[in-house]
């Protein structure tokens, strides 16, 4: 049972990210500025972040995987998060959630590249024969107001993704999850919030 709570937690978070779509479509850019959702929603995760401190002692991490951290932070906190609510902002969130779908395609090239040989090749091909499902059957008026801007925007979000999943699994791995959620949303939170502070 313990080998199927990581798939099944992942199942979980993208539902819950398959949710996030027709909202953030609905908000942006008409009631919140999209750099006032990245900054606002970073600030409040890093808050969240801090809440098991108060029965968890906070985890020592090492010099050199203080920068990896700040790296993961940049990438997946930062970066991300304006690719994809600018992306959502200008497209929508049927050609957004379509185009997603290539982070596992992503994530198995760069695991080729990096010379990881287990992949999981017939999961990659049932999730990309529900993309094109998809496609085929997605033809509605929701993708007349798509702009090609809001579609790359999309894209780079999904590179930033997959790239984050393969460099940073080792360091997911070595640290409480808390730790890590920490360090990645606290200082994204720090760097995103002078650029969001306006808007917000």
């Amino acid at each position: 049972m313990s080998r199927f709570k990581p798939h099944i937690a992942l199942l979980i978070c993208n539902i819950v990210w398959a949710m996030d779509y027709p909202f953030y479509n609905i908000v942006l850019p008409h009631y919140v500025h999209p750099m006032a959702m990245v900054a606002g929603s970073l600030v409040v995760t890093a808050l969240f972040s801090l809440v098991p401190l108060l029965w968890q002692k906070a985890e020592r991490v090492s010099r050199a995987d203080i920068r990896k951290l700040i790296g993961a932070a940049l990438l997946i906190g930062v970066l991300r998060k304006v690719f994809i609510m600018y992306g959502l902002s200008m497209t929508s969130p049927i050609d957004g959630s379509i185009i997603d779908t290539i982070v596992p395609l992503l994530v198995l090239l760069l695991s080729v590249l990096l010379g990881i040989t287990k992949l999981k090749v017939s999961g990659l091909v049932l999730g990309m024969a529900g993309a094109v499902a998809v496609v085929l059957t997605g033809a509605s008026s929701s993708h007349q107001h798509s702009h090609v801007w809001g579609n790359v925007m999309i894209m780079l979000c999904a590179c930033a993704t997959s790239l984050y999943m393969v460099w940073f699994k080792a360091l997911v791995a070595r640290y409480r999850i808390t730790t890590v959620l920490r360090w990645v949303y606290c200082v994204a939170a720090v760097v995103a919030l002078p650029f969001g502070l306006k808007e917000i």
